[in-house]
């Protein structure tokens, strides 16, 4: 069956209307996309920036709506983390939000310095659990290997094993190290002799 010629070319040009309509559209969600992207990209950068300039509480602002959509990027997690431990609230729970933030980056990325902080805030927060077993992982297993970088270290395993159990027979094996280590570290003494 054949078409007539006018009808051909009004077929003709209502397939050309819609393709360009197509492609409108299409070019319209493709410059939307394009815009949200840099948006979304302008407000890691901004939050980025505050919590280098140390304005936490607007890079907070900032790094919360990109990490709405990317949430595994691990440099502006530890941002976020940042800001969000030193916006202080009453009833301590910024320590706790940061912490859950830095134990997820510790376990996708796990690095020495992100673990000595994540041990200080396990203190501050009382997971003396967590701080210990943190502790233990980041020193030798054999006690006589451990040097004086691990002091610190050490020092903070026996605390939590301290405030857990204070009869655990492991604090005075720390302590002896502790003291063998650094003899003349006055604080370490006081807390060997209360623990006799």
């Amino acid at each position: 069956m054949s078409l007539k010629p006018k009808t051909s070319k009004r077929l003709l040009a209502l397939g050309g209307i819609v393709l360009l309509l197509a492609a409108g559209a299409g070019g319209a969600v493709l410059y939307r996309n394009y815009r949200q992207k840099a948006q979304i990209d302008a407000f890691r950068t901004e939050g980025m920036a505050f919590v280098e300039q140390g304005e936490y509480f607007r890079g907070l602002g900032s790094l919360s709506k990109y990490l709405k959509r990317n949430e595994t990027d691990l440099d502006a997690l530890l941002a976020y983390a940042k800001a969000r431990e030193n916006i202080e609230e009453p009833d301590g729970a910024h320590i706790k939000q940061a912490l859950d933030i830095y134990q997820k980056v510790q376990s996708l990325r796990p690095t020495p310095e992100n673990a000595k902080h994540l041990l200080e805030l396990y203190q501050v927060a009382g997971y003396l659990p967590e701080a210990r077993d943190l502790a233990a992982t980041m020193r030798p297993q054999d006690l006589a290997q451990c040097t004086d970088e691990h002091f610190d270290v050490l020092r903070a395993e026996a605390n939590a094993r301290m405030g857990i159990k204070p009869d655990d027979e492991r604090i005075s094996q720390l302590l002896d190290r502790m003291l063998a280590l650094r003899p003349t570290d006055f604080p370490t003494q006081v807390v060997y002799v209360e623990h006799l």
